[in-house]
């Protein structure tokens, strides 16, 4: 401020008042600016991440309504962005990977080298809070994966652990007999919060207290059953959750399949379905309208078909949700293309093959954050299923991206893949423990999928590579003044 009178710093003090007292609000009606000012973009400054945190639902029926202690294990697998992936910021020595249970303080694992793939079991009504701090927040990954080989509950259902939010949408269930959805509420913070559960096109709701630090599991039907796409909002006006929702469904004794689903990407006009299996039976398209408005909403399919596939429109309702059924395609993983006139939400369920006495598997797969600079998961380990990677574009334009395989070694092999325009790319990850992203141009979208048949009965689950935090953005508050 050198050269600036004393009435010149009045004015810059009041200013910058305004702009502290605006920092946490939308209301912006306030404008102390004068006709002539020149307004300069907010400088912002990248910086090493030093603390990141991601979710775990953990076991969804230990502890739920009508099921009280039914036994049920989870594997939980966390990864760290290794050296060979990690943009160009600075990270510092030291730091650690840490995953605890909540409720509960014990480490159920810890990591202190960058670029390590680290497994645990995780038992009873218990999500799980995973940290990294220091040089290793940088890059923080984790995946959930309940590989149930029980006759009845016969499934593989993979979800990417998440960070928490005030408002989620989850996309899964139906109104089937033999159909049963759980919403997982996990509470990484020390203070309770209260969130209400809704589901689009209906009146009813549900308040459920989350304790600090702690989880709460509530079952879609006590929310609503008539719903017959199943569309759930969360909101907590008290703080932040980590939510997901599970999804088993039995026919009679036959498995038609489990899965569990995080979030879709928050309501949006375009967004895209990284991934979704055809040949085996119809793969249907959820929408979820939360506005006041109808939408007009249009799936373009995105992958290796020879044929022309049209596009599939379809209106629905404002404040409630539809399903999109899609044409018969030859076996073939595909990404889907979501446009529409007004913000929507959306998923696509794909279905197996049919096994022993015609049992399934099945696997929701949500709209997806686009990756913009680096996404990762950890691979799980599944006995008789195969995994592979399914790379997209966000634009209708042709792209090369970095692909990192982490293997049991803990050596990453980086190797350049191109997306072709309006295709898909499949990566095999073959033994892979972690798999990475890396795009320097335009955005991408990318999901890892899981599937396979052991002793007749077929497995399939399938999840959103996600974007991972690499870097702290500082943002500088003032605007800029005249000089």
């Amino acid at each position: 401020m050198r050269g600036v009178g004393v009435a010149r710093t009045a004015v810059v003090l009041v200013a910058g008042a305004a702009m502290v007292w605006g920092a946490g609000r939308t209301d912006a009606r306030l404008d102390l600016s004068r006709p002539d000012d020149i307004r300069v973009a907010a400088p912002s400054d990248t910086r090493s991440l030093t603390r990141s945190e991601v979710v775990c639902p953990g076991p969804d029926r230990p502890g739920s309504p009508g099921t009280g202690a039914a036994a049920q294990d989870v594997q939980l697998i966390t990864a760290g962005l290794p050296q060979e992936m990690l943009p160009d910021h600075p990270t510092g020595a030291g730091g650690m990977i840490t995953a605890r249970t909540l409720p509960g303080s014990g480490a159920l694992l810890a990591v202190d080298r960058r670029g390590d793939v680290a497994t645990g079991t995780v038992s009873g009504p218990s999500g799980v809070d995973i940290v990294g701090s220091g040089a290793l927040a940088p890059g923080l990954t984790a995946l959930q994966v309940d590989d149930d080989r029980a006759p009845a509950t016969h499934g593989l259902a993979m979800t990417t652990c998440t960070r928490t939010a005030s408002t989620s949408y989850l996309i899964a269930g139906g109104p089937e007999p033999g159909r049963l959805e759980r919403v997982v509420l996990t509470n990484p913070s020390p203070n309770p919060v209260v969130a209400r559960v809704s589901v689009l096109g209906t009146t009813h709701t549900q308040d459920v207290t989350v304790a600090g630090r702690s989880r709460a599991v509530t079952l879609l039907g006590a929310v609503d059953d008539t719903a017959q796409a199943p569309v759930v909002k969360v909101t907590s006006a008290s703080g932040t959750l980590a939510v997901a929702l599970s999804d088993l469904f039995q026919d009679g004794t036959r498995p038609v399949g489990s899965e569990v689903t995080g979030p879709a990407r928050p309501p949006a006009q375009s967004s895209l379905i990284p991934a979704v299996l055809t040949g085996a039976g119809p793969v249907s398209v959820r929408i979820g309208v939360p506005g006041a408005e109808d939408a007009v909403v249009r799936v373009q399919v995105v992958g290796p078909s020879e044929d022309p596939v049209p596009d599939a429109v379809r209106t629905v309702a404002a404040g409630s949700s539809g399903t999109i059924t899609l044409p018969d395609l030859p076996a073939q993983r595909y990404a889907l293309r979501i446009t529409s006139d007004v913000p929507v939400v959306a998923a696509a369920e794909s279905v197996s093959g049919r096994g022993t006495g015609g049992a399934t598997d099945i696997a929701w797969m949500p709209t997806s954050e686009p990756i913009t600079a680096v996404g990762g998961t950890p691979v799980p380990r599944v006995p008789g299923a195969s995994a592979a990677l399914v790379l997209s574009a966000e634009e209708d334009a042709e792209q090369v991206v970095t692909v990192g395989l982490t293997d049991t070694s803990g050596t990453t092999t980086p190797q350049r893949v191109r997306i072709p325009a309006g295709g898909v790319a499949n990566v095999p990850t073959g033994s892979a423990t972690a798999v990475w992203v890396r795009t320097t141009a335009r955005p991408v979208h990318a999901a890892l999928v899981v599937s396979g048949s052991e002793r007749g009965r077929p497995m399939l689950s399938a999840v959103p590579v996600s974007p991972v935090a690499v870097a702290a953005k500082v943002m500088d508050s003032r605007e800029g003044l005249p000089q």
